[in-house]
C-alpha cells in the first residue's frame, strides 16, 4: 500500500471531484466480464453526451479463493490486430496481464 500511496491520493482527489463516487461489489465465482472504460482524454472528444470524463477504478479485494485472477490492463506489444486476432480465437483474456488476487489487495 505504501508504494501506491501517490497514487491513491490521485485517486481520492478524482473522486471528491466526481461526488459522489460510485461503489459497488461484485461477488464473481468464475469469470467474469471484460469491462473497457475510456480516458478523459478519449471521452472529451467522443462522449459529451455522457458527460464528456472518462472513467477511473480502483479494486480492493475483500477476499480471493486460491488461484484467483484479475485481468488488468493490456500486455506490452497488444495492438490493435493483435487484440482484434485474440478476440476472434476466442483467446481475448491473453492479451490482458494477470494479477494474482489475495485478500485485501488494491489495484489502481
Amino acid at each position: 500500500m505504501e508504494r501506491h500511496a501517490g497514487r491513491v491520493a490521485r485517486h481520492a482527489v478524482e473522486l471528491t471531484q466526481r461526488f459522489p463516487p460510485s461503489r459497488q461489489i461484485h461477488v464473481s465465482a468464475g469469470e467474469a466480464s471484460i469491462q473497457v472504460h475510456p480516458d478523459d482524454a478519449y471521452a472529451a472528444a467522443h462522449e459529451q453526451a455522457a458527460g464528456g470524463k472518462g472513467k477511473t477504478e480502483m479494486w480492493h479485494a475483500l477476499s480471493s479463493e486460491p488461484g484467483a485472477k484479475l485481468l488488468l490492463g493490456l500486455k506490452a506489444g497488444t495492438d490493435k490486430q493483435k487484440f482484434r486476432d485474440a478476440m476472434k480465437a476466442d483467446k481475448l483474456e491473453e492479451v490482458f496481464q494477470a494479477h494474482d488476487v489475495r485478500r485485501a489487495t488494491l489495484f489502481l
